[in-house]
């Protein structure tokens, strides 16, 4: 039995002495590096858009009177069946629509029981605080005495509410004209019972 030698490759040489292998080693490796220079400095490609003009306001609430900074009434010497009506109109500039409420949160001296008291409301063409010439009212809001309407209406949360839209609440630009009428009874009073103090009228209005 011959045994054949094994035969040997032989790497072929470059003319520089490199075997052709190595040479495309380091052939693919460059291309390599220059395909990831190319990709790393190639300019950045981009697109926007946008929503400018944007708010977020919250609502008003703006009501006010036509009193002057001044009272309705200071009526000194009242005789028992005499009477006083007072006009104020209240105007709502808000941009919320709202409940709106009157009440009387001061307290009321002895007098109160002895006061009989009524609140309309309507309408006045020419509203000349605090007088009342013209006025039409349109809807009764209260009639008993000026200590129960105190005692009633006490606080924002128990006040008298009335809208010019029925059930619906106030909107910008809304008026009212509401008309106060105190007559003091023609009966007796214990001794004391003769001073009411001062009181406030006060209207409040609340984002519906």
């Amino acid at each position: 039995m011959v045994v054949k030698p094994a035969t040997r490759r032989k790497a072929t040489r470059t003319a520089g002495g490199i075997s052709s292998r190595k040479l495309l080693g380091s052939l693919i490796a460059v291309a390599m590096l220059v395909i990831v220079g190319v990709v790393g400095t190639r300019a950045a490609i981009s697109a926007t858009t946008g929503n400018a003009g944007n708010q977020f306001n919250a609502g008003t609430i703006d009501l006010a009177d036509n009193d002057g900074g001044s009272y309705m009434y200071q009526a000194n010497n009242v005789q028992p069946g005499d009477s006083i009506s007072k006009c104020i109109k209240v105007t709502y500039t808000g941009s919320l629509n709202s409940t709106v409420k009157l009440f009387m949160d001061t307290p009321i001296d002895a007098i109160g029981p002895y006061v009989d008291m009524s609140v309309d409301v309507g309408t006045q063409a020419t509203s000349s605080f605090p007088n009342c010439a013209g006025f039409t009212s349109t809807q009764s809001l209260y009639s008993g005495t000026l200590a129960g309407f105190q005692a009633t209406y006490g606080s924002a949360a128990s006040g008298l509410a009335y809208s010019p839209h029925g059930g619906s609440p106030w909107t910008n630009n809304d008026s009212v004209v509401y008309q106060v009428t105190l007559t003091l009874q023609n009966t007796a009073r214990p001794a004391g019972a003769d001073f009411s103090g001062t009181h406030t009228y006060t209207w409040q209005a609340d984002s519906a």
